[in-house]
């Protein structure tokens, strides 16, 4: 007797809920629910045999393929293990950002590539590179670049001046674009990013980089012709991908894991912070399933900066960061009296948004003011989108807050201070407390798991409850404005040699030497060695553990590939999603782009998608894909400010629920209606 489709199906159905069922394989109860996970999976393919034979040939066909896939990626942990032993491997980086943007994503890759390389790795940085036209929604002042030859010697010259080291390693660019920022409204671009109700990377939080097609293949398929160079079969060994949940959202290339023996993913940004404070618990807990499956089926192991961040599969929490070498110069030189003393106070530094503390602060001082204390004065340095809001806020309240604009960490002017603030729960980990504390000053923070790293400086000054930040504050403040003889409290202490080594790039250990010192017990803990001994430490662990994918990662990564590689259909998905000027990439996948130098994908991608242009149906049915020769010319509808934004899918939902509901926010209904009538 024939089974009825509709027992089939449901059959089908559990058994996909299966193949997606997370599994979380580090730790003893993971093992027992991946085990059994595994035998239900049987029993249910011994049932879909039993029922229809193609049923039966879709989910075997998918455990067999499983099966080849932990085969194969057991063999490639076992031969990068023996690799790591004898520091024979090579280290690919792979970031979503590049000098001049003086962002957290563009210094950090950089700085760990070059003391990777200053520590005798094999290194190569991979960076994006933007149209000239697109580099001026991103990079400051009005710094542009011709060509990627242009944009690596200032790069190189930035590390070699301020970032104190000179290292060897390749440098090498992929296609990528950036949105057009200009044609929107004064809204932050996590707002921007919400309101579209898709993890768009280029709106969440701030402006974002998209690579375009596929960056994993970029890295092998580059002619050898082109100056970045390219990898060799046997340089594919281990690949670190900075903010990985960024770099996948819409990639459409290989697994990294199958091109790489070993891929470790860096997470940067809290983004959920920004989805609940902008959007709520809905939009919250779509991007953290996102994330999750993201980071699950591109990453063999994720090193998460600070506990703040959700929890990934196969995750650890570990700083591998550090300060730049002039900081640590500056707090030498301050311990030894070489400055005069501090006498300017507190400031708080970083870029103006509701959500980096600045709210948190004016509240904080306006307790202070309601309870009656002697008011605290704060110099506050940066700017941004909200900007404008925070100082008519602390105008209206009356407080002492001085604003000024950004300004360099190490420079002259903020070397006279004698505490930073910082009250933010945004940050993953905050890199000007670093520096501040680099610098010998005092930093008052909250104790949050953004915050642990700092815990063990004498300098830091944690607070639980606003009092005790006002206490903190203000305590440690008093001295400043005395004469040294009254200054009870004195100035910071000096930083160790233990804190100065935890605060740096540096790292020369041997990977062997990091492995025998933690296996005979190491008198000094991990949180005080260099950032690169620390990233060096978690790239030896991963080859320890179990790193295996699972059949949740196989298919999430089959569901994702489907949907960004279905030609025309892909295209539609993405610009439904919001995926900005990446919407349209059907067109390279044709062979003769495969090989093209960066330069002429991102020319052929302003010909298709122009920067402050929404994405256009093409006047003929067919999409306007440009052709080879097309590359260079010049478009004559190319003019941001007149051509209207088109509306999403998912933005037309999010405006009609917002109107009809008139929930309060960040963004009111009004302003929705203004921004995309």
């Amino acid at each position: 007797m024939a089974p009825g489709p509709r027992r089939c199906w449901l059959a089908c159905a559990f058994a996909a809920a299966l193949l997606c069922a997370p599994a979380a394989a580090s730790s003893l109860p993971g093992l027992r629910a991946a085990e059994r996970a595994r035998q239900a999976s049987l029993r249910v393919a011994e049932l879909l045999r039993t029922l229809h034979p193609a049923a039966w040939l879709v989910v075997g066909t998918a455990l067999v393929q499983h099966r080849r896939s932990r085969a194969a990626k057991r063999g490639d942990l076992r031969e990068i293990r023996s690799q790591v032993f004898t520091d024979d491997f090579h280290i690919a980086i792979v970031t979503t950002a590049a000098l001049p943007w003086m962002t957290g994503t563009a210094i950090n890759p950089l700085l760990r590539a070059a003391y990777l390389s200053k520590a005798g790795r094999s290194v190569t940085l991979a960076v994006p590179w933007l149209h000239p036209r697109e580099q001026a929604l991103v990079f400051p002042g009005k710094l542009r670049f011709a060509d990627p030859q242009a944009q690596e010697r200032h790069i190189r010259l930035w590390l070699a001046e301020r970032g104190g080291v000179r290292a060897d390693f390749r440098l090498r660019f992929y296609p990528a674009s950036s949105p057009p920022t200009q044609t929107r409204p004064r809204t932050s671009r996590a707002a921007l990013f919400l309101e579209s109700f898709s993890p768009a990377p280029f709106t969440v939080a701030t402006s974002l980089i998209l690579p375009l097609g596929d960056a994993s293949g970029r890295l092998n398929a580059l002619p050898a012709r082109d100056v970045t160079g390219c990898f060799e079969a046997g340089e594919c060994d281990v690949c670190v991908l900075e903010e990985p949940e960024h770099l996948n959202w819409y990639h459409s290339g290989a697994n990294w894991r199958h091109r790489f023996k070993l891929v470790i993913g860096v997470v940067h940004t809290n983004y959920l912070y920004y989805a609940r404070m902008y959007a709520g618990a809905a939009t919250a807990a779509v991007l953290k399933r996102l994330n999750e499956w993201m980071c699950g089926a591109y990453c063999d192991r994720v090193i998460k900066l600070s506990g703040t961040i959700q929890p990934l599969p196969r995750a650890v929490v570990c700083n591998v960061h550090g300060v730049r070498s002039e900081f640590l110069e500056i707090g030498r030189r301050a311990a030894r009296s070489h400055f005069p003393p501090r006498r300017a106070g507190a400031y708080f530094l970083g870029k103006v948004l509701w959500a980096k503390g600045h709210r948190l602060l004016i509240d904080y001082l306006a307790l202070q003011q309601s309870l009656g204390q002697p008011p605290t004065h704060v110099d506050v340095y940066g700017g941004g989108e909200d900007l404008a809001e925070v100082e008519v806020e602390a105008a209206a309240r009356e407080l002492r807050l001085s604003f000024f604009p950004p300004t360099d960490h190490s420079g002259a002017t903020l070397r006279r201070y004698k505490v930073f603030i910082n009250p933010s729960q945004s940050e993953v980990l905050s890199t000007t407390t670093a520096e501040a504390l680099a610098m010998g000053k005092f930093v008052v923070v909250q104790r949050h798991p953004s915050n642990d790293f700092f815990m063990q400086f004498r300098n830091t000054l944690p607070y639980d409850t606003p009092e005790e930040f006002l206490l903190q504050a203000a305590t440690n403040l008093l001295g400043a404005f005395l004469e040294p003889s009254w200054n009870l409290l004195g100035e910071p202490e000096p930083l160790s040699a233990e804190e100065r080594r935890a605060l740096s790039w540096e790292g020369a250990a041997r990977s062997a030497d990091l492995i025998d010192h933690r296996r005979a017990g190491s008198v000094r803990p991990l949180s005080c060695e260099g950032a690169t001994d620390r990233f060096l430490e978690a790239v030896s662990n991963c080859t320890l553990s179990d790193v295996l994918p699972t059949l949740g990662d196989h298919a999430t990564r089959w569901v994702h590939a489907t949907v960004q590689k279905g030609g025309p259909v892909g295209d539609r998905l993405r610009r439904a999603s919001g995926a900005g000027p990446v919407w349209k990439q059907s067109w390279l996948a044709q062979e003769k782009w495969r090989a093209a130098p960066p330069t002429e994908i991102v020319e052929a991608s302003i010909l298709a998608t122009p920067p402050g242009m929404a994405p256009m149906k093409a006047h003929s049915k067919r999409e306007a894909v440009p052709r080879r020769g097309e590359i260079g010319e010049e478009e004559s509808c190319c003019s941001c400010g007149s051509v209207p934004r088109r509306k999403s899918l998912w933005v037309m939902i999010r405006l009609y629920v917002e109107y009809r509901s008139k929930r309060g926010g960040i963004t009111k209904s009004s302003e929705f209606r203004h921004y995309y009538e």
